[in-house]
Order: C-alpha cells, then sequence, then structure tokens
C-alpha cells in the first residue's frame, strides 16, 4: 500500500497530476468497515460528500473537527482553485499559455505572485530545475526534496494538501496530515511564540486563538530547507517554458499568521499571510481557499519510503527528466 502511493505521487509530479481521482478509487477500495482516503474520491463522491451532515454532530462554527481537502475533483485541472500553487502560478499556465507551448513567446509574470527581495532573487534562481528535458514538457523539479523523502514542512502541507484532519482538544488544536502521516499542533493554552525559538522546526512553532469566529494561527521558527510551494508555472526567462522549474523560498525568518473559518456546515476557508522580510519585499497574502469536509473519509498512510523513492527516481524521474541519477540524490 505504501509503495503504491509514493509511486502514485511520484509519477503524478512526472506526468504533471494528470491521473484522474477516479483511477484511485477504482484501484484501491477500501475493505469493509473501512472510510476511503480523501484523495481518492470520485468527483461524484466529493459532490454528495459536500452535501452530508453527520448524524449527532451539529454545525459549530468554532468546531473545525473533521477531515477536509481542497484537492479538485479532477487531479491536474488548473481551472479548480485550491491551493497556493494554484492561486500564485498554475493557473496562469492555460490562461496564457494553453499547452505550454507559448507559440507567442513567453507570458508575462502573473499578477499574483510575491515581490522578491535582491537575496529572494537568488534563493529563488538557486530552486530552478537541473532537468534537461525539451521546452513545453511537464517536469518534476529536480531540487525537491520530496524526491530524497525530506518532510514538505509547513506551509507546503497546506499547499500540497492530501487531506488534513482537525482535532480540537482543551489546551491544543492538532492538525492530522496525510502526506507525510504526520501532525501539527497548534497550542490554545496562552502561551507565547518564543522570540528566537531554540531550534527550527518542519512545522513551526504555533500558537492559536479565537477571535469571534475566526481561528488565528500564528507560527514562526521553520527549517529554512523546505519550500513554500512549487512555483509550478511561472516563467522567469524566456525558454523556461514548462512545468516546475522554481520554488518559492523560505528563511529562517518567516513567520505565518493564519486565519481559519468555517462559514457552513461543510466548507472551511483558510486565509495565509506570510511574512519573510529576508526573502519577501512585501507580506505575501494569499487568497481565500475553501476546505470541503469529507465526513466519509479517513486519513491513510502516505509515507515517503527512502528505498521506494530512490528506485523511482532512477527509473522514471531521471529518465523523464533527462539528467543523470546522480543528479537528485
Amino acid at each position: 500500500m505504501m509503495t503504491r502511493q509514493i509511486t502514485v505521487a511520484a509519477f503524478a509530479l512526472a506526468c504533471l497530476l494528470a491521473m484522474s481521482v477516479a483511477a484511485f478509487a477504482q484501484t484501491e477500495l477500501p475493505p469493509a468497515g473501512w472510510k476511503t482516503c480523501p484523495h481518492c474520491l470520485t468527483p461524484a463522491q466529493q459532490r454528495n460528500e459536500a452535501k452530508f451532515n453527520v448524524p449527532g454532530f451539529p454545525y459549530n462554527k468554532r468546531d473545525l473537527s473533521g477531515v477536509w481537502n481542497t484537492r479538485p475533483p479532477g487531479i491536474g485541472d488548473f481551472d479548480s482553485r485550491g491551493n497556493i500553487v494554484q492561486t500564485t502560478a498554475n493557473i496562469f499556465a492555460k490562461q496564457l499559455c494553453q499547452t505550454f507551448n507559448c507559440a507567442d513567446g513567453p507570458p508575462k509574470t502573473p499578477p499574483k505572485v510575491p515581490k522578491l527581495t535582491p537575496y529572494g532573487e537568488k534563493l529563488f534562481e538557486a530552486t530552478k530545475t537541473d532537468s534537461k528535458a525539451p521546452p513545453g514538457t511537464a517536469v518534476t523539479n529536480t531540487k525537491d526534496g520530496m524526491l530524497k523523502c525530506d518532510p514538505l514542512g509547513w506551509p507546503r502541507w497546506f499547499s500540497y494538501n492530501y487531506g488534513i484532519e482537525f482535532v480540537m482538544l482543551p489546551d491544543r488544536v492538532l492538525q492530522f496530515i496525510e502526506w507525510g502521516h504526520t501532525w501539527r499542533t497548534i497550542w490554545t493554552d496562552g502561551r507565547k511564540l518564543p522570540e528566537n525559538p531554540p531550534e527550527p522546526r518542519w512545522a513551526g512553532w504555533a500558537v492559536g486563538r479565537w477571535e469571534d469566529d475566526t481561528f488565528v494561527i500564528e507560527s514562526t521558527g521553520y527549517d529554512d530547507r523546505s519550500w513554500i510551494s512549487e512555483a509550478g508555472n511561472f516563467i522567469k526567462n524566456p525558454g523556461d517554458n514548462g512545468w516546475g522549474n522554481y520554488a518559492w523560498p523560505k528563511s529562517d525568518e518567516m513567520r505565518i499568521t493564519e486565519l481559519w473559518r468555517r462559514t457552513s456546515y461543510g466548507i472551511l476557508e483558510a486565509q495565509m499571510t506570510i511574512i519573510d522580510p529576508k526573502v519577501y519585499a512585501e507580506p505575501w497574502t494569499t487568497e481565500i481557499i475553501k476546505h470541503t469536509l469529507l465526513p466519509d473519509t479517513e486519513l491513510w498512510e502516505y509515507f515517503c519510503v527512502p528505498t521506494d523513492n530512490e528506485y523511482f527516481n532512477k527509473t522514471h524521474i531521471a529518465p523523464g527528466n533527462q539528467i543523470p541519477e546522480t543528479t537528485i540524490k
């Protein structure tokens, strides 16, 4: 099971996420009495989930419990806004390049990308893939730490959402994340964020509080080896046609403010502001991103297994990107 899911994840990256959600549901049915995973739903099942109210669990604006997902009904559907990547980059590829050919020249910079500092420009350039694939080819960024099983970190777990489950406790809120099968702790016991965190964390140091019906999360102390998100179809230089060329970097000074608001029984809205003066010239606020409650699902294991990834990098990622296998070791 774990091997299959890792293979699907890597293949989806290499092939522009072209596989449909229906394929997951058809090939991996849960055992009797068990629920399917959030991204295994067919489009029809997703529509039904959005209408489903759980018996015995009335609507409460301050209860975020449950499994939520932003994945669009069809994997690779760039018309469906769902995460940081799509609201800053991927959506523009279809509008401006259609099939990535960009016959009329490279597109202009998408209007929603953040403004980089000179240092941020250097970091951004350093994320450029080593891929040698022909222009217009859907490629995986060969510098992606995911290929080496590094944790995605926050907020990339948010922008690469395979399902997040909120668990409400008296002194904290937990976010269980399917990708990596890990969790994030948001403390609500009144503690303050450390001014100088003793060590960086992939999930950061986070505290939360309620302001009316909005759950506000503030966090800092992030490990800077992970990305904020892929930069998708962002075209930096002429000839950079393709997918997966760059990524949005971060520094150890990054701070994040998140606003989570349950606006109806089945909709949870989230908006994130990223403050990183070393990398971005001004705060970067995402659009409001809607999450759908999926009450008839449960999180599955989605570990990144180094031995599986090493094999897949050798047999698929490196050949598909026309690069030596050693490039992504």
